[in-house]
């Protein structure tokens, strides 16, 4: 046997982890005889002031969670300062004991709004995620900030059995109950314990003559994977795994969408108007044009989102360019049967911000329908946004089209009572595309996916539906919001139907990606374009070109799209730029190119995960 040292101790009993330091992974872990094997005994003991419990504040399903405040220790002390439940391991063993032998494949339990075992040692391999409760979970686990599983479990007994390949310190957490939380140690060896009531532990099988070297107290650092001599991109892998899971053999959307590099001048927008206004500016608008077909009826509708306005005493530029909008899809021809507006309609939810925008729509005379943005919604929490243009989810069917708005925006954890914020406050940390306070407030939320389902229960499998939402259904740059949490289970009700087109607003870019049988298309903004994440951008997607800084007009647009009845689907955007094409093909060109460049470094407050709220 390698010569072994105590890899580290820690403590979990609540959100702390204790006395950790963590070295890079051994080579595969090797069983072999033991001779004279001894044994390794102490007493983890906690020295110097408690951390201050954690306070948990029930905020759904009381019913089975429980009532009231309560508080919990992060760590469990005895009073000779002994620290239960703490996890003692050997680090740099290569060969050595056989494995316990597990009565049956480990678990963890969603029980009673807590997670049982609430800490607990497991080899790489299955793990059973179970919902015990009558209540949806959905239970997720991270090594460090790599995601390991997203698992929702709507049904009380519902048990998914997930692999696990990475060894180390893995966090259990709850979407559904922001307080739950848990703790795996992944051992890459069998030489470990858990602390009994009093602290002490024991492990055996040590071989005869191996060093033991004591970790002294350290901060948990985080181990790299290695693969070939390379480091392994554990969200890579992850993608990967949910691809086949969701791409069965054959699965993709209808082939009939295709994203072109053709641009061009709408001749609906030659008006005597609307052309003076493009040779005065020198913008030559670019039509984005998504052509559906079902049947032979062929239409066209609009869509617009991101204006983003301020007062127009504070900025008029985004002002202009609402109008332009407005503009140029009431100048179409023929007419959009109707026009989408996909959300930030304000900038900061003001109402004075919303009138406008309200005023400004007025100028389009077609049927009109909305989704909100976050900036549309955190100062009162959506009051004027329903009073202007009514409530979400909703539906139509036009055309042989089955048409979905969601609300993807209204169902944050409550990260502002605790913190005793003012509205302009709440307001301020959603009005930050990085902002860390917020946390993860993109989502569809359990109430629209069980109402989405019965939507689309009386709709035919093979017929196209479209669902306007303000943030992309799949997972494209979490930290951004440019996804929404839950977006595994909203592929679980869409896998299905076979013509599924998503359209989004909140990137602000150029965009398309394919999830199972689902296309997704991202559309610009009016106001300004975002920088492309720095990983996470669909391989499907041609990246625009880079926006010029000193051209206020430049990256931005809006959208015509059409239903043809030649039944071919085409997506053309309509960008307000001095160029005669909008795809960057060549790196120094392309709006991606500078992705590799960014280097983030995640604020204090990103850590501040656990909220006294939870989603909806």
């Amino acid at each position: 046997m390698n010569r072994m040292a105590t890899h580290g101790l820690m403590a979990l009993a609540g959100a702390a982890l204790f006395l950790v330091l963590v070295a890079d992974p051994a080579a595969p872990y090797e069983e072999a005889a033991v001779a004279d094997g001894g044994s390794v005994k102490g007493k983890v003991v906690f020295n110097g002031p408690l951390p201050s419990k954690r306070k948990i504040v029930p905020t759904k399903d009381r019913e089975v969670c429980g009532s009231g405040i309560r508080e919990v220790d992060q760590i469990t002390v005895g009073p000779d300062k002994g620290v239960q439940e703490a996890i003692v391991y050997l680090a740099k063993v290569d060969k050595g004991k056989a494995w316990p032998k597990p009565a049956k494949t480990p678990e963890v339990n969603n029980l009673k709004c807590d997670f049982v075992p609430h800490v607990q040692v497991i080899p790489p391999g299955d793990l059973v995620v179970v919902n015990s409760d009558p209540v949806l979970h959905n239970t997720k686990s991270f090594f460090d900030r790599t995601p390991v599983f997203n698992l929702a479990l709507p049904n009380q007994g519902q048990r998914i059995t997930r692999s696990i390949k990475r060894t180390g310190i893995m966090r259990i957490e709850c979407d559904a109950h922001g307080w739950m939380l848990g703790w795996a140690y992944v051992a890459d060896n069998p030489y470990y314990a858990i602390t009994s009531k009093d602290g002490t532990f024991t492990i055996t099988g040590q071989g005869q003559g191996a060093d033991v070297d004591h970790g002294g107290a350290h901060e948990e650092v985080a181990g790299e994977a290695r693969e070939g001599g390379r480091v392994m991109d554990h969200l890579q892998d992850e993608r990967r795994e949910i691809a086949r899971a969701l791409k069965t053999p054959g699965a993709r959307p209808d082939p009939s969408l295709q994203i072109t590099r053709r641009t061009f001048v709408h001749k609906s927008l030659l008006t005597a108007g609307v052309a003076a206004g493009a040779a005065t500016f020198g913008w030559f608008p670019l039509i984005n044009t998504v052509d559906l077909a079902w049947g032979q009826t062929a239409f066209k509708f609009a869509w617009v989102s991101d204006t983003h306005l301020y007062p127009k005493n504070v900025n008029t530029r985004f002002v202009e360019k609402a109008v332009r909008a407005m503009k140029e899809v009431q100048a179409m021809n023929p007419p959009a049967d109707f026009l989408i507006f996909g959300g930030d309609l304000a900038q900061l939810g003001d109402p004075v911000e919303l009138d406008l925008g309200n005023d400004i729509l007025k100028e389009v005379k077609i049927r009109k329908v909305f989704i909100p943005g976050e900036h549309d919604w955190y100062l009162d929490m959506g009051k004027k946004w329903e009073a202007l243009f009514g409530k979400q989810p909703w539906t139509f069917d036009h055309k042989g089209v089955r048409f979905v708005g969601l609300d993807t925006v209204s169902r944050a954890a409550d990260y502002w009572t605790a913190k005793k914020m003012t509205p302009t406050e709440r307001m301020g940390h959603m009005a930050t595309l990085d902002g860390s306070v917020a946390g993860a407030w993109a989502g569809v939320g359990r109430d629209q996916l069980e109402w989405l389902n019965k939507t689309l229960s009386s709709w035919a499998k093979d017929r196209p539906v479209i669902v306007f939402t303000h943030n992309p259904l799949y997972e494209y740059y979490p930290p951004w919001n440019f996804w929404v949490r839950d977006w595994r289970e909203v592929q679980e009700v869409l896998k299905p139907y076979k013509n599924v087109t998503n359209i989004h607003g909140h990137t602000h870019q150029v965009l398309y990606n394919e999830i199972g049988t689902m296309r997704s298309i991202g559309m610009l903004a009016t106001s300004w374009p975002w920088p492309y994440a720095p990983d996470g951008v669909p391989a499907l997607t041609k990246c625009h070109l880079r926006a010029d800084p000193g051209d206020h007009f430049d990256g931005v647009g809006w959208a015509q799209l059409s239903v043809a009845a030649a039944g071919k689907v085409e997506n053309e955007y309509m960008m307000w730029r001095k160029k005669d094409h909008i795809l960057g093909e060549a790196q120094p060109d392309s709006g991606c190119g500078d992705n590799g460049n960014q280097i983030l470094t995640p604020r204090l407050a990103d850590r501040e995960w656990v909220y006294p709220g939870s989603y909806k």
